[in-house]
């Protein structure tokens, strides 16, 4: 799963916003039940569903970006 991470991380490096600035990412790793996906065309955003989802947004906020987080149930 972390090389997976990884390689998201770095495949970021590649695509550009449409005025020119590079993608920043946070990207995380969270054990337990969710369902995930991308939602909407016009802005498009990555939504996470499921018990484990409360716990993703406070991990965002403070997540740097550029850098991978990792948690489990209970932390």
């Amino acid at each position: 799963m972390m090389a997976l991470a990884i390689e998201m991380q770095r495949a970021t490096y590649d695509v550009f916003m449409p005025d020119g600035q590079p993608v920043q990412a946070r990207i995380g790793i969270h054990t337990g039940s969710c369902v995930s996906g991308l939602v909407g065309l016009t802005v498009p955003k990555w939504s996470v569903f499921g018990d484990s989802g409360a716990s993703i947004p406070c991990l965002g906020m403070f997540a740097p970006l550029s850098l991978l987080e990792t948690s489990m149930p209970g932390s």
